[in-house]
């Protein structure tokens, strides 16, 4: 629908929805974004192979700087990396990828079926990772509340699950700092309290959803 509205400024009534009953949903970002680049390249067949290098390769440098903070070490970090984010987007394909046909999806080395999930494993990772990074530099007495509260909002109307893992990081180094009475934690309320209340209408439609019992059930597990 949103490719559609790119091509002819109009929302047409064509669905791929298995299920027709389910109500309105508002965490419509990533498929804005996927219209938007679909729209650019050509097509939606041109933008599932362009998701599957570029969306990783952000990803892939978000992690490493997330463990540069950490490790400092660019070589352990790089390392780190390579290591953590190898089940999302495995380098041995990088070169199937970079065809852009489908045979980076025949025999691929160390390739998870989880690097291929749009958008909950290629594009709100990339927020969730832009998160951590913020936390890290807040604690370190550094101003990154902006990008912190981005981070959060982004991923409530991307992806609820991303955005409960993430607030519940800012919420318990939040409580953390209190308790040690760090200078952090002010930036840190700040942000995890404005990216609340934008967060709210999702909230609001998510418990009016026709599958609100099999969303409340996979919260309880997030």
């Amino acid at each position: 629908k949103v490719l559609d509205f790119f091509n002819s400024g109009n929302i047409s009534d064509n669905s791929i929805l298995l299920l027709k009953n389910l109500s309105f949903n508002i965490q419509f970002i990533p498929y804005i974004v996927a219209g938007f680049l679909s729209f650019l390249i050509g097509g939606i067949d041109n933008f599932f192979y362009f998701k599957n290098l570029f969306f990783p390769i952000i990803g892939f440098f978000l992690s490493f700087l997330i463990l540069k903070q950490l490790f400092k070490s660019f070589f352990f970090s790089l390392l780190g990396t390579i290591i953590f984010y190898s089940p999302l987007f495995s380098l041995f394909n990088i070169l199937n990828l970079f065809q852009f046909t489908s045979s980076f999806l025949e025999n691929p080395i160390g390739l998870s079926t989880l690097a291929l999930k749009f958008p909950s494993n290629q594009f709100t990772i990339i927020f969730y990772f832009l998160g951590l990074l913020s936390i890290l530099k807040i604690l370190d007495n550094k101003n990154y509340t902006l990008l912190l509260i981005f981070s959060l909002v982004v991923s409530a109307y991307s992806y609820i699950f991303s955005f409960i893992s993430l607030g519940f990081l800012v919420f318990f180094t939040f409580v953390y700092a209190a308790i040690n009475n760090m200078g952090s934690k002010k930036n840190l309320f700040i942000a995890g309290f404005i990216s609340l209340v934008i967060s709210i209408p999702v909230f609001y439609f998510s418990i009016f959803q026709d599958f609100k019992d099999d969303l409340l059930i996979s919260l309880a597990f997030t």
